[in-house]
């Protein structure tokens, strides 16, 4: 923040105009300065600082031993005499911690830096992460490896995206299809149109056929009629298939729409759930979430499966579930 004893005279008198730098402005200074140093005491003064609004590197602990063997996070404090405390996480009954500081991957030519801060409006604890290395493409590499290790089947996980600033994963527990008490033709739809989405012979047919391989479907009814199960059990069947939750936090936003679909895009082939989608719409505009949907055709690189919920179908716009292509 600019400081000046007679602010009102600074603004009248100075030859260029005085302003108030919003706190985001100063955290963004004092991080990137905390990064550059760390880069200067290892000799990386070619690296470039990068900032990502979704930057997709949330669960990075998870693989870090099998991208770079022996990396651990270094302190990185915000301020000279600040002290950033570890965060408390819980997986799979396992408690973890998730260390704020700097971590250095030689091997891809890339830093990663974060703090945990407090949201300024809401009680919420969120991560600011900054990048550094040579190039972007450095950035590009890693995130197609950690890509390739979340598509392992032996560890699937659920990423929940609540904001750009608040995405955690979750183990898939197991759940077999007989655990639920559907009819048997329901059971047989779900597993033929949905776990068999992603098969080889319905991508050809796709293919063959020329027309976008995404589906969307929409499941509906009251509170208790099995919606979450199903998708515990979808989960669960698809071990290899990227898979992102949405449930929005407050201050959910159209750019946070746009950065959820942009990781479900990339992680293709990959699923998308989208829970009490009427919710969901009271806090984006409709036209985008349309836009964003349709806009799916010209940049997939595989099949993808959105799966929406709501207690309250009557409470959609047509737009969403009379036009087939969207929710079908």
């Amino acid at each position: 923040m600019i400081y000046h004893p007679n602010i009102e005279e600074l603004a009248t008198n100075a030859p260029v105009p005085a302003c108030l730098l919003p706190g985001g402005f100063n955290l963004m200074e004092r991080a990137s300065a905390a990064l550059r140093d760390y880069l200067r005491s290892r000799n990386l003064d070619d690296y470039i600082i990068l900032h990502a609004q979704a930057i997709d590197l949330e669960d990075i602990d998870a693989f870090r031993e099998e991208l770079e063997p022996g990396a651990a996070w270094q302190p990185l404090p915000l301020l000279a005499d600040g002290h950033q405390p570890h965060t408390l996480a819980r997986t799979a009954g396992q408690l973890r911690l998730d260390a704020p500081g700097v971590l250095h991957l030689p091997s891809f030519g890339f830093v990663l830096a974060r703090w945990h801060f407090l949201h300024a409006r809401y009680p919420a604890l969120q991560t600011f992460y900054l990048a550094a290395a040579t190039t972007h493409e450095a950035y590009t590499r890693l995130h197609d490896a950690l890509i390739e290790l979340r598509r392992r089947g032996d560890r699937p996980v659920w990423q929940i995206f609540h904001d750009v600033n608040q995405v955690e994963t979750k183990p898939r527990q197991p759940l077999d299809w007989s655990n639920l008490l559907l009819p048997e033709v329901v059971s047989r739809r779900l597993t033929a149109e949905l776990v068999r989405f992603f098969s080889e012979p319905v991508a050809a047919l796709y293919r063959s056929l020329e027309v976008p391989y995404r589906r969307g479907v929409l499941m509906h009814g009251p509170p208790g009629n099995g919606k979450t199960s199903i998708i515990r059990a979808l989960g669960a069947s698809l071990p290899d298939t990227p898979a992102i939750i949405l449930r929005p936090a407050v201050g959910f936003d159209d750019g946070d729409l746009q950065a959820v679909f942009r990781r479900w895009t990339d992680h293709a082939p990959a699923m998308l759930v989208i829970e009490d989608l009427d919710h969901v719409l009271k806090l984006i505009d409709l036209s985008q979430f349309l836009n964003l949907i349709d806009g799916i055709e010209g940049s997939m690189s595989g099949g993808l499966l959105l799966v929406a919920t709501t207690n309250h179908p009557e409470l959609l716009d047509p737009a969403l579930n009379n036009r087939p292509g969207r929710f079908d």
